[in-house]
């Protein structure tokens, strides 16, 4: 069996995108790695779970930014609420578009620019770190976004800022202006964050579309932590019912610095979200929550990787998630202890209920230790929603409906209780609460 092709139609006449001339030739070398692999398909091991056929089936077109229509500031501010206006940066199919979030790219000592056009101060440090963190041997789709990434967004924050708000990078997913909103298009949204030592902040990353039809996102994110520094990630995938969305997140942790990932899924035909972390340095640790809620034919699939590397590392990753109607839910996570890491703590959860027959959940938790010196542990669950606590709901007054997502909405709620904002926190609970209001109980 072949390996699935996938077919992109480019707008222009170059299949690569632009940029200085140190990213035009990793470009091209990504391409060509790209060209004589092409995508992963079930026979390898990484791949198992995910069948590509969905995406390749499809025509995806590549849009240039400057096909993209004018986008409705209320419209983008609507899907994307709670937003921190002060601290909004937009990029519309990879460029940054200022009227549409905030009135300055710089807000103190931290910078958000475009990745493609980094300024002097930060052009070098750019092209040292862009790709060093996610492995394309592993996910050809990396070297699929390098090669046509525009664009970019670059955050910087200088050592020991303490950044007083959110930043949020809201990724906007625009079809082509004048053509019809079931057209099939693909972007290549690329994220990169440098932290300077002793630096903190909370980081939202936002992946949005404002009218349904269908797309193709293909993101990446790395993420530079130097020591002592702390990042929280909040990862929203909120496209629409007809995405298809695929992303890498690589990130490399040092000496006593901390990085929070939250990935939530509010909604998407097709979703796998790998993440993978490297804790480089002794006392180095992240944290990895996930949360999500798939119905239809719909799939969600979570792929995280922690490395420890180095003494006295520490990590923990709870992922939760519900499957209905004829859905498919896939958590595949792995732990690596490192000869050399003694001292280790990694805890590794994954809690998942099913609400139909017809729905799918596959956990696969893993640890591999080369170490005596640690405490490890995972375990996974798999149950459905508890009959006599519905019945009780319903006892007291509450519609069937009504008592099924306030159930779904605490169950989901333990994934987020992480999330440093009360109000996102609400927000994202009752978005995924709401999901799933139809499919009876096995």
């Amino acid at each position: 069996m072949s390996a699935p092709a996938l077919d992109l139609t480019a707008a222009g006449p170059a299949p690569l995108a632009p940029g200085p001339d140190w990213l035009a030739l990793r470009r091209e070398e990504a391409r060509d790695r790209f060209a004589r692999r092409g995508l992963p398909d079930a026979r390898e091991e990484a791949w198992r779970y995910t069948r590509l056929a969905p995406v390749a089936r499809r025509r995806w077109r590549l849009v240039e930014p400057a096909e993209a229509p004018p986008v409705d500031r209320a419209a983008l501010e609507a899907a994307i609420a709670p937003a921190w206006a002060c601290n909004l940066f937009v990029f519309v199919d990879g460029r940054l578009v200022p009227e549409l979030g905030s009135p300055e790219p710089r807000t103190g000592a931290h910078r958000v620019e475009e990745l493609e056009a980094a300024s002097r101060a930060l052009r070098e440090a750019a092209r040292q770190e862009l790709g060093r963190h996610v492995d394309p041997g592993e996910n050809p789709l990396v070297d699929l976004n390098t090669a046509l990434f525009r664009g970019g967004a670059l955050v910087h924050l200088a050592a020991q800022e303490q950044a007083p708000q959110p930043i949020h990078l809201v990724h906007l997913a625009q079809p082509a202006g004048g053509r019809a909103a079931d057209e099939p298009f693909a972007s290549q949204p690329r994220t990169l964050v440098l932290a300077g030592a002793g630096s903190r902040v909370m980081l939202i990353e936002d992946h949005v579309r404002l009218e349904p039809g269908p797309n193709l996102t293909n993101a990446v994110t790395e993420l530079v932590l130097e020591p002592g520094a702390q990042v929280d990630l909040v990862r929203i995938l909120r496209e629409g019912e007809q995405a298809h969305h695929l992303s890498a997140v690589g990130a490399t942790v040092a000496r006593d610095a901390r990085l929070r990932i939250h990935s939530i899924v509010v909604g998407g035909a097709f979703t796998r979200a790998d993440t993978r972390v490297l804790l480089a340095e002794p006392g180095a640790s992240c944290e990895l929550f996930g949360a999500g809620a798939a119905r239809g034919e719909e799939l969600l699939a979570q792929r995280t990787r922690v490395e420890h590397a180095t003494p006295h590392g520490s990590s923990l990753q709870i992922f939760r998630s519900v499957a209905a109607d004829r859905s498919r839910s896939v958590f595949d996570g792995l732990v690596r202890v490192h000869p050399g890491a003694r001292g280790t703590s990694a805890e590794q959860r994954s809690e998942n209920l099913l609400l139909s027959p017809g729905a799918e959940v596959d956990v696969r938790p893993q640890l591999e230790i080369d170490n005596d010196d640690v405490r490890c542990s995972h375990g996974a669950t798999i149950g459905q929603l508890d009959r006599e606590v519905l019945f009780y709901l319903r006892s007291r007054g509450l519609p069937e409906g009504d008592a099924r997502r306030l159930l779904l909405r605490a169950f989901l709620a333990g994934a987020l209780r992480a999330l440093p904002a009360e109000a996102l926190r609400e927000h994202l609970a009752d978005a995924l609460g709401s999901r799933i209001t139809g499919g009876g109980l096995p």
